[in-house]
């Protein structure tokens, strides 16, 4: 993981961390798949934005009492 992304989650709970990094890897592993299956470009970018909105909408069902923090300047 870059130190630039390690500085983004910081103070984020650990679910969320968890969470994202299991989509990273599930999102790269499938493009991975659809393009060595020589699946055109964009319909494999199509499929994983469809995937990633799973993954986002999981989040969002799961993690109710999640709270913003304010974004650091």
């Amino acid at each position: 993981m870059s130190a630039h992304l390690s500085r983004r989650q910081q103070g984020q709970p650990g679910a969320v961390r968890a969470l994202s990094w299991r989509a990273q890897n599930r999102l790269h592993s499938r493009y991975t798949r659809l393009m060595a299956r020589r699946l055109q470009r964009n319909k494999a970018m199509v499929a994983i934005a469809r995937e990633l909105c799973g993954f986002i909408w999981e989040l969002l069902r799961t993690q109710s009492c999640y709270q913003a923090q304010s974004p650091s300047v």
